[in-house]
């Protein structure tokens, strides 16, 4: 930023010295800087809107990509919390599967030691 400032500067000053040395007069010298000082305001203002559309462009490009990840981080989370979840299942029924097996023989057991305690 400040080299192009520095350079602007320095085509002001070289346009400034060209006209005050120029061998007119001084009326015509003065509308002809007035002139070139206006077709450079307006190529100025051109470009400051052509960089602000460039940077309105790019916010809105990042903000897309910044959404876009957003939303496959989202739905990456969405497929993880969904397979964390079947497998908690797949855990709870093997769990009370076992129980339930255990609680089966268990009460096998007690039965078969009341049966034998009535003989």
């Amino acid at each position: 930023m400040e080299i192009m400032k520095n350079f602007l500067r320095g085509l002001a000053a070289g346009i400034a010295i060209g006209y005050l040395t120029a061998p007119r007069s001084g009326k015509e010298t003065r509308e002809q800087l007035s002139d070139t000082m206006n077709g450079m305001k307006d190529q100025w203002d051109e470009a400051k809107t052509q960089i602000t559309g460039l940077i309105e462009d790019v916010k809105s490009q990042v903000g897309i990509s910044t959404n876009e990840l957003a939303d496959k981080a989202q739905d990456k989370f969405d497929q993880y919390k969904h397979e964390a979840n079947q497998t908690k299942e797949f855990v709870r029924n093997r769990y009370n599967d076992k129980v339930d097996d255990l609680a089966d023989a268990t009460k096998a057991g007690v039965d078969t030691a009341e049966e034998n305690l009535k003989i």
